[in-house]
């Protein structure tokens, strides 16, 4: 175990750092960018970003592996399902991965280049600037993807999810109820699936493969023109709609979508960027 020995500073400092797992029962959740080469540094923040007492943070490194733990204590004793009114800030190379586990707050990563995994129990995640594989679960909290390059793949019990740029990778978005809302996609390969909601989708340039559903609810993808293969389901009680694309059986480039409960489906013809 290893601390900073900045004796006005609670935390601490860690070198030779490539992975970071969390397991925190804090309001949030921070991961900054630190120049390459530069320690780690975790810091455990109050409402007013002040240090708050060690008795809640435990920090182990093992090799270039760094564990930090928070929970709630009280009369000398851990406790579990109360929640630290918090907030767990860790700056680090870009470099460093992580494994974030929050078991009731927030969580914000910026700027990544390894992969990122995260596991909230109720609270929302956003990601940015992240050029490694993606790896998100919440119970009952929104996922938004600012800016990724890499694969991913999203899980949501409760909660909607919207990526607003994928530049790359293999997609897989799921949520049992909410919406998924995915725009400026430059992807090969892209699943998305809900529940109940609405699945909207937009291509910047023509992936390989699209599988896009929902039980209740409608889906909605935008292509560049290309010629797909299209096939769609909507049950008994639903329809589909193909406009603008050329619709091709033997085309290598596929997309699936269905609203296997009661909903629409529709296919079009993405509107051509505008010119900056």
């Amino acid at each position: 175990r290893r601390r900073s020995n900045m004796d006005d500073k609670l935390g601490g400092t860690f070198d030779g750092i490539a992975r970071i797992h969390v397991t925190s029962d804090a309001a949030g959740i921070q991961v900054r960018t630190a120049p390459d080469g530069a320690a780690v540094e975790v810091e455990l923040l109050d409402r007013r970003g002040l240090p708050l007492a060690d008795e809640h943070l435990e920090l182990m490194q093992q090799g270039d592996l760094l564990d930090v733990n928070v929970r709630t204590v009280r009369d000398g004793r851990w406790r579990r399902g109360r929640v630290l009114d918090a907030r767990l800030r860790i700056t680090a190379p870009t470099g460093v991965s992580l494994d974030l586990h929050s078991d009731a707050g927030s969580v914000k990563v910026d700027g990544r280049d390894a992969t990122v995994k995260v596991a909230a129990a109720a609270g929302a995640v956003l990601l940015d600037r992240i050029n490694g594989a993606v790896d998100v679960t919440t119970n009952a909290g929104a996922i938004k993807v600012l800016d990724s390059h890499g694969d991913a793949k999203l899980r949501s019990d409760a909660g909607a999810i919207r990526i607003e740029r994928q530049h790359a990778g293999t997609v897989d978005v799921k949520t049992s109820a909410g919406a998924i809302d995915a725009s400026e996609l430059h992807v090969d390969h892209m699943q998305a699936s809900t529940e109940v909601g609405v699945a909207r989708l937009r291509f910047e340039r023509a992936p390989t493969s699209v599988d896009a559903r929902c039980t209740v609810g409608a889906v909605e993808v935008a292509l560049p023109r290309d010629r797909y293969r299209i096939d769609s389901d909507t049950g008994l009680f639903g329809r589909a709609v193909v406009e603008g694309l050329e619709t091709d059986p033997d085309a290598t480039r596929t997309v699936h979508v269905a609203a296997t409960g009661m909903g629409a489906v529709k296919v079009v013809a993405a509107a051509a960027p505008v010119p900056s």
